[in-house]
């Protein structure tokens, strides 16, 4: 794929996106992307204004963390609270208890199918 000799259509995975690799075509959004396309949805439609983000704690999570933040702060919402879980948990009683002490609109949850 660097030296051009092939070229990759649609890779299930958006884990290796990199603009120097020009023949590589993606049929979805990056998760950044997808994240500012979930922030932009709960900013517009749900008019959500104080949000609890709860990520899985991993490259997939923070993406999507860190595209949500993103297009919140460029809308002028900078009031939200990012908690992580370890992916693999089966317990986030103590993140449960922090969001509850914030008190949010809403609760976007990143979390992927293991």
């Amino acid at each position: 794929i660097k030296q051009g000799e092939i070229s990759v259509f649609f890779p299930v995975t958006g884990s290796f996106r990199n603009s120097d690799l020009k023949n590589l075509v993606h049929l979805r959004a990056s998760y950044q992307e997808a994240g500012q396309a979930i922030a932009a949805y709960v900013a517009d439609q749900l008019r959500d204004k104080k949000i609890a983000f709860l990520y899985q704690n991993d490259s997939w999570g923070k993406d999507l963390l860190n595209g949500a933040k993103e297009e919140f702060i460029k809308r002028g919402n900078t009031d939200f609270l990012a908690l992580s879980y370890e992916p693999n948990s089966i317990s986030i009683d103590q993140q449960i208890e922090e969001i509850k002490k914030y008190n949010p609109d809403g609760i976007a949850f990143f979390a992927a199918p293991r």
